[in-house]
This record gives structure tokens, sequence and C-alpha cells, in this order.
């Protein structure tokens, strides 16, 4: 099985795809590879990897892993990416219908996913 991985630059206001990678699994290992080779080819290009503080990426873990480890940042998971998982949440324990007729469930999940937009600091714990 292969799972495709999409690497994309963001300098300004818009995000451009700069790599492509088809990966055997998701295990840490395998995108510490694929990591460590975009690494050293920015490094062949422009001397340095320039400066990284934050990756913005899906909720893989094997990949929010290995991007700490290799370019020692800041992993932040993607709201696109939340709210798919959301949704296979919504199916996987038979809530797709409730979520769908009905209007207060879906108001609980719309707020869940705002939940993420918002400062850690502002969110009380339950």
């Amino acid at each position: 099985m292969q799972e495709k991985s999409t690497i994309m630059s963001k300098s300004t206001e818009k995000g451009v795809p700069v790599c492509h990678a088809l990966l055997t699994n998701k295990r840490p290992e395998t995108y510490e590879r694929l990591f460590v080779q975009i690494r050293n080819k920015l490094i062949h290009i422009n001397g340095n990897v320039g400066p990284l503080h934050t990756v913005l990426m899906d909720f893989e873990l094997g990949g929010q892993e290995a991007a700490r480890n290799i370019f020692r940042v800041r992993v932040k998971g993607c709201i696109f990416h939340f709210s798919q998982s959301l949704i296979r949440w919504l199916n996987t324990n038979g809530l797709k219908m409730a979520y769908e007729n009905n209007n207060k469930v879906k108001r609980w999940i719309s707020s869940v996913r705002c939940l993420a937009l918002l400062p850690s600091d502002l969110i009380p714990l339950a």
C-alpha cells in the first residue's frame, strides 16, 4: 500500500506544492527518510534549510513525530484534516444521520470544530 504525501511551501499568503511523495507506510522512520531527503535538497540548493518554526500538517502521528525530530519545529494540525477526522468519527460511531438531521448535533460538532481555532488559554479544562 502506498501513502501519498504532498509538501506545501507557504512563504506568503498562498501555499504552493513543492514535493509529492509516495510512501510505503505511515511509520515515523518512513517520514523521517522523506524529511531528511527534503532537508538535504534544501541545503544543497540554498546552502541551508532556512527559518522553520511551525509545520502545519494532517494528524498522521508518524509524520508529526518525524517533523519534530528532523526539523525541530512546532507541529500544528490542519483544520481541514481535523474536520475530516470529525466526520470520520461521526460515521464510525453511527452518528452520521443524527448530524445530518439534527440541528443541535450539527451545531455541537461545529462548536467542536471551532474550538480548534481558539488559543488554548481561552478553553477551560473540562
